[in-house]
């Protein structure tokens, strides 16, 4: 659960306090120039700091943002890297560098494709499916999804537990 901690990494956690970690836990912007890189999930609120600091940022964008939002994340990709939890959480005019491995803690969820292909990697196992297939997603396996061709992937995601989010 905690892979760059237990590599040796030095791991400094800013959090609303929900989160777990086995590294630090402070503050982030007045702090920003003791670190390599900082990664955030805080949205596009983070941006607006990007052009007071130095260090580089990478954003982690959980849902595709609203038509709206995107051109606060456009104006701000010179000073930030966008990476998506899957490739259909993606919009085609942001600059993406990664998609992540995640998990979660406290649900399960249940992934149905409706239309396209899904590459999906679960505990380092990869699972193609088609339109009409689906996979369970157990609580604390780290996973994602990435589409490997055309048309444009469709799914329906369900969760289940004490969070949903």
């Amino acid at each position: 659960m905690f892979p760059l901690v237990n590599r040796g990494v030095d791991v400094t956690l800013f959090t609303s306090g929900n989160s777990k970690t086995k590294g630090k836990s402070d503050c982030l912007f007045e702090k920003a120039g003791e670190f390599d890189l900082i990664h955030n999930y805080f949205d596009f609120i983070q941006l607006s700091y990007s052009r007071l600091i130095f260090t580089p940022m990478v954003s982690t964008i959980c849902r595709l943002p609203s038509s709206g939002i995107i051109p606060v994340f456009r104006e701000y990709g010179d000073r930030s890297y966008y990476v998506s939890i899957s490739d259909a959480d993606r919009n085609p005019s942001l600059n993406y560098i990664s998609t992540v491995y995640h998990e979660h803690s406290n649900r399960n969820e249940h992934w149905s494709v409706i239309s396209g292909s899904a590459l999906v990697t679960i505990d380092g196992k990869d699972t193609l499916l088609e339109a009409g297939q689906a996979i369970d997603i157990p609580r604390e396996a780290a996973h994602r999804v990435s589409n490997p061709g055309q048309p444009s992937l469709v799914f329906i995601e369900i969760q289940r537990g004490s969070y949903l989010g």
